[in-house]
Formats: C-alpha cells, sequence, structure tokens
C-alpha cells in the first residue's frame, strides 16, 4: 500500500515540475489602440491575441433603424453573431479573420465620435492550461494502469479516489482551453449610434450666421 501512494506521489510531483518547467515569462496583459490607429494590431510573432472593438457614430435619428439593420446583414454575411442588439446599440462576435474589415466597414456608416480596441494576449494562459491538461492526461493514463494493478479493494478505492479528482481537473483544463480557442476564433465588437441633431427652420438661420461671422474674422 504504501509503495503504491508512493509511486502516484511520485506522479503528481513529475506531472507539476513539468507544468512549471514549461510555464512561459508573464507578458503585458493587455493594451490599447485608439485615435484611429490599428498601427497596434500588427501580428507579434509567437504570441496569442485577442481584440475587442467598440465604435461610437453619429446618424440621423431617421437612420438609425437602417444603419442597424445594414450592420446586422454584414455581420451574418461574415458568419458572425449577435450577443445583444437593442435600438441604438449591438454587441456581437466576429471571426478574427474579418474583424478589421468588419470594424473599417461600420465606421463608414456615420461619423466617428470614439473608436478604440482593445488587445489582450493570452499566450501564457493559454499554454499553461495546455500543457497542464497533457500532463493531466499522462497521470490519468498512470492511474488507470495501477487500477489494474491494485491487489484488494482498499488499493482500489484509494486510487479510484486520486483518479476522480484529475478526471475534474481535465474537464476544467478542457473547458477553460475551449473559452481560449472561442477568443483566439471571434473577435468582439461593440457598436454605439448616437442621434445627430438636424437643425429646424430657425435653427438653420443660426448656424448659418455662425458660419458666415467665422468666415468674415478669418478673411478679416
Amino acid at each position: 500500500m504504501k509503495k503504491l501512494w508512493a509511486l502516484v506521489f511520485a506522479l503528481f510531483l513529475i506531472s507539476c515540475a513539468a507544468s512549471q518547467g514549461m510555464r512561459m515569462e508573464p507578458s503585458s496583459a493587455s493594451s490599447k489602440v485608439s485615435d484611429g490607429s490599428l498601427a497596434g494590431l500588427q501580428k507579434q510573432e509567437g504570441r496569442i491575441l485577442t481584440y475587442t472593438g467598440s465604435i461610437t457614430l453619429e446618424v440621423p435619428e431617421n437612420e438609425i433603424s437602417d444603419v442597424m439593420d445594414k450592420m446586422y446583414k454584414h455581420i451574418e454575411e461574415k458568419k458572425g453573431f449577435l450577443i445583444s442588439r437593442g435600438r441604438n446599440h449591438l454587441n456581437a462576435k466576429i471571426p478574427a479573420s474579418d474583424f478589421i474589415h468588419t470594424f473599417n466597414w461600420m465606421k463608414t456608416l456615420g461619423e466617428v465620435r470614439a473608436e478604440n480596441i482593445q488587445i489582450q494576449d493570452i499566450t501564457e494562459g493559454f499554454y499553461d492550461s495546455k500543457v497542464r491538461l497533457d500532463n493531466a492526461l499522462k497521470l490519468q493514463k498512470r492511474l488507470l494502469d495501477l487500477l489494474e494493478k491494485a491487489k484488494n479493494v482498499q488499493e482500489a478505492v484509494e486510487v479510484e479516489k486520486e483518479l476522480s479528482r484529475v478526471t475534474e481537473k481535465i474537464e476544467t483544463l478542457k473547458a477553460k482551453l475551449n473559452l481560449y480557442q472561442k477568443q483566439i476564433d471571434y473577435s468582439e465588437l461593440h457598436v454605439y449610434l448616437r442621434e445627430k441633431s438636424i437643425p429646424g427652420p430657425l435653427g438653420w438661420v443660426f448656424v448659418y450666421a455662425y458660419k458666415g461671422i467665422k468666415w468674415f474674422f478669418v478673411w478679416e
């Protein structure tokens, strides 16, 4: 019995050591690209990056519905999907390969009042989880071999208990990697529409008066 648990403990230590050895150096968690600059979106070799973009557009009130429909249609054409949608905003997932194209296309639908792209570096977390999963799967296989060699019920029960813990860990790591993969495959996009005020008949008088005064002082 002591030999059995000594072997299980040794396998556990080997698994932990391998995981620690493969862990990558920490990197910056995220950065922002704003003011219309897309320079930060250049691919960084060896890094796994995810993107979240937001745009605020100003459009005439009577065009908001049409603009929303155009955006929704474009998202469908690009094989994306909506997370949420309101009268003047939407939140969607876009295939990462079409993110920049979609981001720039949506900016043409109105006057851009704000834009931002958040870049998240998930390299360390992704590879750390992958190494941990590989080690957990190897440990699971070894425990199954030990279970077959158990000499009595007590040994079998103890190995099954450890096997249950490792199996639960495997499922957790698989779910985490699946979430990472979704973030890699799809970028997130938030678009907000603001109503563009259109002056009435009296309002245009003040608009043209302002332009006239501005022109006068410029040429003076």
